[in-house]
């Protein structure tokens, strides 16, 4: 026989005891029925009578309502044929009364069960790392249209007015939105009141230009950054085309490089790129400009590329010509280069200007010359600001005329704008100089006048003989409005600081004029700004109106978002602003400041629950505590409310209901019926202490959110940094209650020396439930005692008890252990028990070499390496299971038992014990990482006995994911993939099932729904498990962005097998029955 047959015969036999395995382990958990049996007492001596056929013995003790497994045995073959007696020495003196002998007839584990190990702890390989995720996961968006571009030769003359981008723009009533987080949406304003979004595109890329390509907006060309795994982070052009409303992606443009600047002169579009190139083995930088014609945007048109060294600084178009600023190869300063677009690109000549050009507006061409203005930047006590002029025909390239602008020496360039033959220029170091410069006569160059006042401006706006600018000053945004009637003494007449009284500003203006909206036929001008600060109105998003008068600025309407506004216009007699995330539309009235409307455009989506036809997303908002630890909202600086949303299945963009669940973090959730139990950690605020929140909600149909009751369990005592609330879980222990898991994770903190662990010499032990401590729960309102004596939890358990008529808290538990905590794995619910491991640190034995003695001056100090980690040390961890008893309404607590490693699963659970899987790391060679081992042990209620242990080739922190005794683990080894590893019930041993391979080395796993699903950078793979045989087979791959984050943990699958993943900033986002089809 040969070896291929010989291993399909032995893979062949695996599927078969496996799936003998399966209706073993059903048929196990059914026939776990105890008999009671007789038994005398003698001190700490109790003797059982064992009837015929009594295979395990176990003595149990009173605990409260329950009872808890003190000691188990097993009766040997020569004592069946005779009246056995079976002697049990126990741990204490305990009365009779408290004690019950309990017999089971089937055998739980195979006959070598006895022989495993059941005491154990290794070598912390990994002192530094956490424990094992399981499971995470994240959004999807995928593209498949793709472009081409033909390289032509053009001679057409060129005399458009250029365009830039922007990430708006309105077409009549329309507005067509590039929102960084839903791509391209056109949204109808045709009745204001009713904002209607028409269409929409989501896309794989990051950007924020825009262009409209024809004046019905038909088509458009977006630019940005590929998030396609093939081409990552390339510059790329996509081109559509929008038919009533709804656009379609006709094609992408390749560029090379990242994206700087662009123009749109006619049907051409110019793209300014940085690159680097390589020559011989230097890097150097490039700016490359790139000319496309998307007169026909089904086969646009490659016109020309221009290089040049440095990296690019600006990009200006006038008169026919580009004007692009790059950096020196050599010293501060620019080149300026000039080039005739009439056609294809054509470099006309490269100027010179004494220093740096910083941005467009220090460009531009006037009166047949090139104006410059520069900062040459010799140091910091010597900066001088420049304004020149250059011929631009002929191949002149030295100045016609040149002024320093002396007053402003020393002084930092801020905001320039042309106006005609004025110049405006502002400058900045202790006063805010305005300069004013006549370029009418380019070879004679005058500076007609000058102002200093406070602050400093970023951006201006000419309006015949008035100045508008918006700038900084004592860290406040503000508005400005100068009178220039009289170039020879410009005047300030009237400036408004945005933001509340004590409170910092900025705004999004101060680095794109976009953002400025001026409206001079309705006399005003729109800014958005944001504040922070401890005083009045610190946090505020707005958009402020300012009235803009002949010789003041006032006030007009603040309007408020929940998120940083990015535009502001004027459409159908309403103001409309925007934000990522919200269209507002308000009246005229400058009293009121409430939106009439508000139209959704994007939210964040942390889970997703379908429900009939209907989708219910939910945001888990934030608490904003510890510097933004757990900050996750888009667009927040601090805490937000959690919000439950819900819309279409088909349209998960479209909202129908918005329900505001309050300040708090949504930790867990799950689903019962119609019925969504929700868990919220609420921080502790005013006087009210923190808590773990539940609330109820129904869900009805058309969809209807209502709120059937909610509790609080107060969990004063514990700390934010100790829980691991991202891991937080919901256990059904029965259909009547509810349990939330919440583990802890490891305690360190840093010394110069690296981490140093809490250490307790005790052996790591759990203490108790704290079953003695005041009620610590909070039901509506009324408030209890807190846990009480939480040194060093391990988890806490939040019980509730479910009914049609709500839900009601009992007390919060706390499981507490001895030691360092190392950390806490995932639980899992079978048969009314919760299982779950925590690892402790065990302590190194002390001697003098691992002891390291410290000299200062006459002193010295002995450290041992137990405190310092980093001198000599040798740690070891241990492993430890914990079961807490759930079948009656007062939940046992079991001791805990020794395991072989961190808890992956736990099958076949009944009274008489479970099978239980664990892995640990271990150095099989020394050179590489830890190796993942797989253990499989019989726990019997007292003790674990490992029955086999599996070398895996994976790596001890690689994804896992388990469906029962299946565990599935992410291959790194020889081809990439994933393993599956199972474990069968008639023999006792651990095998490999099959291997999987995937596209790349997986980074998170999840079983659901009889499916694998493998995220990796990239990509997204689905697999199909046989439920008999544990198979998997391979039936569906997908790229994904790049810049998303797959919490594939979080995905559902609906009835008929479409595929939901919530896609944090990004919504939510689906596959389809057909893509996932064997």
């Amino acid at each position: 026989m040969n070896l291929d047959r010989l291993l399909k015969i032995t893979a062949a036999l695996f599927c078969l005891s496996a799936l003998i395995q399966t209706s073993s382990a059903q048929s196990a958990s059914s026939t776990a029925v105890a008999v009671p049996l007789r038994f005398t007492l003698k001190s700490r001596t109790a003797t059982v009578a064992v009837e015929r056929g009594v295979q395990q013995v176990v003595i149990e003790q009173k605990a409260g309502a329950g009872w808890k497994p003190i000691s188990v045995s097993y009766p040997t073959a020569n004592t069946w044929a005779a009246v056995r007696r079976v002697t049990v020495n126990l741990p204490s003196t305990i009365p009779a009364s408290e004690l019950r002998a309990q017999g089971y007839r089937g055998a739980k584990f195979p006959s070598r069960f006895l022989r495993g190990k059941r005491s154990f702890d290794r070598k912390d390989l990994n002192a530094n790392n956490g424990m094992l995720s399981l499971n995470s996961g994240g959004p999807l968006m995928m593209s498949n249209a793709t472009g081409t571009v033909t390289a032509v030769a053009d001679s057409r003359a060129t005399t458009a007015q250029a365009v830039e981008s922007d990430i708006w723009q309105i077409v009549g009533d329309q507005v067509y939105f590039f929102n960084q987080y839903r791509g391209l949406q056109i949204l109808d304003l045709s009745d204001p009141t009713l904002p209607v979004r028409v269409g929409s595109l989501r896309l794989p890329a990051s950007g924020e230009q825009m262009f409209l390509l024809d004046e019905a907006g038909s088509t458009v060309a977006l630019l940005g950054r590929s998030n396609d795994k093939a081409r990552q982070g390339a510059a790329t052009v996509w081109l559509i085309r929008v038919t009533a409303g709804v656009p379609a992606l006709i094609g992408e443009v390749p560029l090379e490089g990242a994206i700087t600047d662009t123009r749109l002169i006619g049907t051409t579009l110019h793209v300014l790129c940085s690159v680097w190139s390589q020559n011989s083995s230097t890097w150097n930088p490039e700016s490359v400009l790139t000319s496309v014609d998307l007169s026909d945007i089904d086969a646009p048109q490659r016109l020309g590329t221009l290089r040049f060294p440095g990296w690019p600084s600006a990009l200006q178009a006038a008169e026919g010509h580009l004007m692009i600023g790059t950096s020196r190869s050599s010293g501060y300063g620019s080149n300026v280069h000039v080039i005739d677009v009439a056609a294809a690109p054509v470099l006309v000549k490269t100027l010179t200007p004494r220093g740096q050009i910083q941005d467009k507006f220090k460009m531009n061409i006037v009166n047949g010359a090139v104006v410059t203005v520069s900062l040459d930047w010799q140091n910091w006590s010597n900066r001088q600001t420049w304004v020149e002029t250059f011929p631009l025909a002929g191949s002149t390239v030295t100045t016609l005329s040149s002024i320093e602008l002396l007053s402003a020496r020393n002084e930092q360039l801020h905001a320039t704008r042309f106006d005609g033959d004025r110049l405006y220029v502002v400058t900045f170091r202790n006063t805010d100089p305005l300069f004013i410069v006549d370029i009418a006569d380019p070879s004679a160059l005058v500076l007609s006048g000058e102002l200093e006042v406070p602050g400093w401006s970023t951006y201006l706006e000419p309006l015949g003989d008035r100045l508008l600018a918006v700038g900084v000053e004592d860290w406040r945004v503000t508005v400005s409005l100068f009178d220039v009637t009289d170039v020879t003494a410009p005047t300030l007449l009237s400036r408004l600081p945005l933001g509340a009284e004590g409170t910092h500003s900025w705004s999004e203006a101060n680095y794109d004029e976009k953002a400025v909206e001026c409206l001079p036929d309705q006399g005003v001008v729109m800014v958005p700004f944001q504040t922070w600060g401890w005083g009045a109105g610190g946090g505020q998003k707005a958009i402020q109106i300012v009235n803009l008068g002949t010789d003041a600025l006032t006030m007009g309407t603040t309007i408020n978002h929940s998120f940083n506004p990015r535009r502001g216009s004027w459409i159908a007699g309403h103001f409309v602003t925007i934000s990522g995330q919200e269209l507002l539309v308000h009246g005229t009235d400058a009293t009121d400041t409430a939106p009439e409307v508000t139209l959704s455009l994007a939210w964040r989506t942390d889970r997703v629950v379908p429900f009939g036809d209907y989708l219910v997303q939910i945001e888990d908002g934030s608490t904003g505590w510890y510097g933004g630890w757990f900050i996750r909202s888009i667009g927040s600086t601090g805490g937000t409310s959690a919000k439950l949303r819900i819309s279409p299945a088909s349209d998960p963009d479209s909202l129908l209901q918005s329900v505001d669940l309050g300040a708090g973090r949504v930790v867990g959730v799950t689903q019962k019926d119609n019925r969504l139990y929700l868990a919220q950690w609420v921080p502790a605020a005013d006087s009210a202490p923190q808590s773990l929140r539940t609330v109820v909600l129904e869900l009805g149909l058309p969809p209807t959110v209502t709120e059937v009751s909610r509790v609080e369990h107060d969990l004063t005592g514990l700390s934010e940094y100790q829980m691991n609330l991202d891991s937080v879980q919901p256990l059904w222990t029965s259909a009547h209650t509810l349990v939330w898991y919440i583990p802890m994770q490891m305690q360190r903190w840093w010394g110069w020396w690296g981490p140093v662990y809490a250490i307790d010499v005790i052996r790591p032990a759990v203490i108790s439930l704290n079953t003695t401590a005041a009620a610590p729960l909070r039901v509506a309102a009324n408030t209890t005692a807190p846990i009480l004596s939480i040194t060093n939890p391990a988890a806490v358990l939040c019980p509730l008890t479910v009914s049609a008529s709500g839900i009601a808290a009992a007390q919060a538990q706390s499981v507490n252990v001895r030691g360092s905590l190392r950390g806490t794995s995932r639980a899992f619910v079978e048969a009314g028990f919760i299982y779950f491991s925590y690892d402790t640190a065990v302590e190194p034995v002390v001697t003098t070499a691992n002891k390291t003695t410290l000299s200062r001056g006459a002193a010295s100090l002995t450290i041992s390496s137990v405190l310092y980690p980093y001198y000599n040390y040798d740690w070891r961890v241990a492993s430890w299971l914990q079961v807490v008893d759930w079948r009656a309404a007062e939940p046992v607590l079991r001791d805990p038992v020794s395991i072989p490693g961190q808890l992956l699963s736990v099958a076949q659970a009944d009274a008489q014990g479970a099978v239980i899987l664990t892995n640990s790391d271990q150095q099989i060679s020394t050179a590489g990482s830890a190796t993942r081992v797989i253990q499989a042990s019989g726990y019997d209620g007292v003790s674990a006995w490992q029955l086999d242990n599996y070398i895996t080739a994976t790596p001890f922190y690689s994804a896992s994911t388990t469906d029962g005794t299946r565990l599935y683990l992410a291959k790194e080894a020889g081809s990439k993939g994933v393993v599956g590893v199972g474990y069968n019930s008639i023999t006792g041993r651990l095998a490999q099932i099959n291997s999987w391979t995937t596209t790349e080395v997986p980074s998170m796993l999840n079983v659901i729904s009889g499916h694998v699903l493998a995220s990796s950078y990239g990509n997204l793979e689905v697999a199909s498990i046989a439920a008999a045989t544990g198979v998997l087979t391979p039936v569906a791959s997908f790229d994904t962005p790049t810049n998303l984050w797959l919490q594939v943990n979080r995905a559902v699958f609906t009835p008929n097998l479409d595929l939901w993943i919530p896609a944090a900033d990004y919504g939510v986002e689906y596959l389809q029955r057909s893509s996932l089809a064997p």
